[in-house]
């Protein structure tokens, strides 16, 4: 009787594992077919929204984990006020999948008051107001963001983030040579 125990109980067993469905991988799948996201495309959104920080302002904060950059522009002093702008740029992802840049541009001027009678340990650091958003300024740098994720030409003057030269566009066909003349290269 004991040695009947000791052969049922191992073939009991092989019984009930071949009831069992079997695993993704034993049975050929591809890790469990769930897609895995694309992060080449949030570093190729990353590095896109921050080659265009660096080249026109200043960064303060950049954390790639988040996808949140923080920027400021120089402050410009005309007329007696002094005013930047104030940005922050975020990769975020959108309803179909995409990765794609998001950014808020804000203007801000000085409010501290200056005191020129006192020792400058006594006079205020800078006090800044937001004063509007600047969204044609937001428009163009997503643009310019956008344009260089396809890896298209931007216009390389320093400063004039809104003017940006397409990949796209049609350029004019150069004119026929005459007969008997090569074309100039």
């Amino acid at each position: 009787m004991k040695h009947l125990a000791i052969v049922l109980l191992p073939l009991a067993a092989l019984v009930s594992c071949s009831d069992r469905q079997p695993l993704p991988e034993e049975a050929g799948y591809d890790a469990v077919n769930m897609p895995i996201p694309s992060y080449s495309e949030y570093k190729l959104a990353w590095q896109s929204l921050e080659e265009v920080m660096k080249k026109h302002f200043l960064i303060r904060v950049s954390r790639y984990e988040d996808g949140l950059i923080v920027a400021t522009s120089q402050i410009n002093a005309d007329q007696g006020m002094k005013q930047r702008l104030y940005i922050v740029g975020r990769i975020v992802e959108d309803k179909d999948g995409f990765f794609e840049p998001e950014i808020y541009v804000k203007e801000q001027i000085d409010m501290s008051d200056v005191k020129p009678h006192m020792p400058p340990a006594y006079t205020p650091a800078y006090q800044w107001r937001d004063i509007g958003r600047n969204e044609a300024a937001e428009a163009a740098l997503v643009e310019e963001v956008l344009v260089a994720m396809r890896g298209g030409r931007m216009n390389p003057q320093d400063g004039a983030f809104f003017q940006i030269e397409h990949p796209g566009e049609m350029q004019p066909a150069p004119a026929p040579a005459p007969e008997g003349e090569t074309p100039r290269q």
